[in-house]
């Protein structure tokens, strides 16, 4: 089975609930008492920031405050309405764009990453939590989406270790994916759960002393990640992530690597920043044959192994730039391979962390909300005691230069219990020196593996 970046599946699995699938902006709405209506209003989204939001929900909730965490984490103040986002290349751009306006800086992010957290969940929860999550992943059967995309992407790895023994430099080919749950040991999940996470998403499950010891438990997840990410991002968690209500943590990781089929040469070029503040780098550059372009940035691609490829896109205007207005799905849709594409971009070495429950207000920005309510989500089938996701967290991270990519991501999500030829071609040329996005794309599967935004080079 393959799942085509933003297209809602409708998958029959036997012995599974059947959940309807939605749009994510189709989510039921709430009445003025908090209470979820059943009116479903059909393609209800709207442009911009909701409504009497400043900066829109997520920012708001994003500040790190410290307020109780139920409270904060529930649905019940939520607006009305839900982003209309069409389908996964807009619930990227969305996702990196929130972040950037968080932060400001470089921004990176991973789609994927999140969606294997969400789906995780997911198998774990029944009714309408279950009907707003699988209808913000776009699939109803998203676990076993996850159990055929993790051998995929295990079979590459192992056919790279075969057929590329002697890569050039210092990268070879990985493409990890790996999950794992860890309980408080007073808690305990049910066998069917259990089951399904190490069936579909391979889950390692273990249980720790949450509360009688923080900090080891803590220190085990964070080596834990730090093995998964080949010490990319050797923590994801600190001290103040144990609440005194956390049952389990659901953790992702993606670790991705390649080296480029062809290398870059290196050349001095000067990288104007967002500041306007110019420096001159020593900054790749090559002639490449893969070239999009819509009405907002043209891109070039260049490729890694086993069809994954890096999209280098550059704004048609100066300055500053939302991700989202891009286009993302049109630009890609728009490639040629007519051209001689004259390419230049700055190495690139950083990494980007979401805030406190900073996702958690994306995700009800764009309709899903009763995961997060302490009074009103259903993760019955996780556990035998009332959950809600209190909070979620990323930590990503890139290393880019002449002769290859190192990635990785961490998504840990907090399981509280209810506190309750030969023709000249003509040239084109995209030179990233001055603020870019990007994209870590799978040709194969169509999935966005990491999207990223530069401003400045230091």
């Amino acid at each position: 089975m393959e799942q085509k970046s933003g297209e809602i599946q409708e998958i029959d699995a036997p012995g599974k609930p059947d959940y309807p699938m939605v749009k994510v902006a189709d989510v039921p709405k709430e009445d003025g008492a908090g209470n979820p209506s059943t009116e479903i209003s059909r393609g209800g989204g709207q442009e911009g920031n909701p409504e009497g939001s400043e900066g829109g929900q997520g920012g708001s909730q994003a500040d790190g405050s410290g307020e109780d965490r139920t409270k904060t984490a529930s649905g019940k103040d939520a607006q009305d309405a839900a982003l209309d986002l069409e389908d996964a290349f807009e619930q990227a751009a969305y996702f990196v764009d929130r972040v950037y306006e968080n932060h400001g800086g470089n921004a990176l992010v991973s789609p994927l990453s999140l969606n294997f957290a969400l789906g995780l969940a997911a198998e774990g929860a029944s009714g309408k939590t279950a009907e707003e999550l699988y209808g913000y992943l776009g699939n109803s059967d998203y676990g076993n989406f996850a159990r055929e995309y993790m051998e995929y992407a295990d079979s590459l790895t192992r056919e790279a270790d075969t057929e590329y023994e002697l890569f050039e430099g210092n990268y070879s080919f990985q493409y990890n994916i790996a999950n794992s749950i860890w309980t408080d040991q007073s808690r305990k999940l049910t066998e069917e759960y259990r089951q399904a996470a190490q069936d579909l998403f391979h889950a390692e499950v273990d249980s720790l002393d949450f509360h009688g010891k923080p900090a080891q438990s803590v220190k085990r997840i964070n080596s834990w990640c730090e093995e998964k990410t080949k010490g990319l991002i050797p923590e994801i968690l600190s001290a103040d992530c144990i609440s005194e209500d956390l049952a389990a943590i659901l953790v992702n990781t993606v670790y991705f690597e390649s080296p480029w089929v062809e290398r870059w040469i290196l050349e001095d070029h000067t990288f104007t920043g967002l500041d306007g503040e110019t420096s001159e780098q020593e900054m790749l550059s090559d002639t490449l044959s893969v070239y999009y372009e819509n009405e907002h940035a043209t891109a070039f691609g260049k490729s890694y192994f086993n069809g994954f490829e890096f999209i280098g896109i550059l704004p048609k205007e100066e300055g500053d730039f939302q991700v989202s207005d891009l286009d993302l799905k049109s630009l890609l849709d728009a490639k040629e391979t007519t051209y001689d594409v004259r390419a230049i971009m700055p190495k690139l070495d950083y990494e980007s962390a979401t805030a406190p429950l900073e996702i958690v207000g994306l995700l009800k920005e764009q309709g899903v909300r009763l995961p997060f309510d302490g009074d009103d989500a259903e993760f019955d089938r996780m556990m035998e005691t009332e959950l809600y996701i209190s909070d979620i967290i990323q930590k990503c991270k890139i290393e880019l230069d002449e002769e290859g990519t190192r990635a990785a991501a961490v998504t840990a999500m907090m399981m509280d219990v209810l506190c309750a030829v030969v023709q000249p071609k003509e040239v084109k040329e995209v030179y990233l020196d001055r603020p870019f996005a990007f994209l870590i794309y799978d040709n194969t599967k169509g999935e966005i593996v990491f999207v990223g935004k530069v401003t400045t080079i230091k």
